[in-house]
């Protein structure tokens, strides 16, 4: 939300001027490329075969069978499990 709240000072030019804006930006820009990195880090260890393994556990109900049966298909189309 606090980002939301950045880009419209941002575009709508209020908030304490262009030098906050920029400030608020590369603040936001900052956080952005952090998650990035994060999200590359769990990428990383979620394809990583050594590391991990997936074990779907279900309860034995039609609608649950078939949730189960669709993460393993996704998984596989992931090329996150073999």
């Amino acid at each position: 939300m606090l980002s939301f709240k950045i880009l419209q000072n941002f575009f709508s030019g209020g908030g304490g001027g262009p030098n906050k804006a920029a400030q608020q930006l590369e603040d936001l820009l900052s956080k952005l490329e952090g998650l990035q990195a994060d999200l590359l880090r769990v990428k990383s260890t979620l394809t990583n075969a050594a590391s991990t393994q997936f074990v779907v556990v279900s309860i034995p109900t039609q609608l649950a069978v078939l949730e189960s049966r669709r993460l393993v298909q996704s998984l596989h189309g992931q090329v996150i499990m073999d």
